[in-house]
């Protein structure tokens, strides 16, 4: 009988052990650093007494990303449009690294509220409007 409990346990404990076992899952979509890639865009807000979701309800909802070819060169290209911050554009120049234009392409926001971000192109003109 003794015998017969030891083998119950021992069974049960190893299936128990074997099930219990993670598998590390594949992941379709890697997490690379802003170091890697080039972007750091931040969408921050700063709440305040008198500027927070109770005083206006839609604070979060905001900002937006743009993807498409602004320099024509093949790649496609990140704009972000900011709500406290400013405004961002990325050119891709190849495996998944971006340079900051920004400042060059002048689309900062100048402080405004920007909510959304829609892309059009025109005769191979790209234009983001915000």
């Amino acid at each position: 009988m003794k015998n017969n409990l030891f083998i119950a346990f021992t069974f049960i404990g190893l299936s128990i052990g074997l099930c219990s076992c993670e598998q590390k899952a594949e992941t379709l979509f890697v997490l690379l650093s802003p170091e890697k890639t080039g972007v750091s865009f931040s969408n921050k807000i700063d709440e305040t007494d008198s500027f927070n979701i109770l005083t206006h309800e839609y604070i979060y909802n905001g900002g937006g990303v743009g993807v498409g070819d602004f320099n024509n060169d093949g790649l496609q290209d990140l704009f972000f449009c900011g709500n406290m911050v400013s405004n961002r554009l990325y050119l891709n120049t190849g495996g998944l690294k971006f340079k900051d234009v920004s400042d060059v392409a002048k689309i900062s926001g100048n402080g405004k509220w920007n909510l959304k971000t829609r892309l059009l192109n025109t005769k191979s003109t790209m234009v983001a409007i915000v």
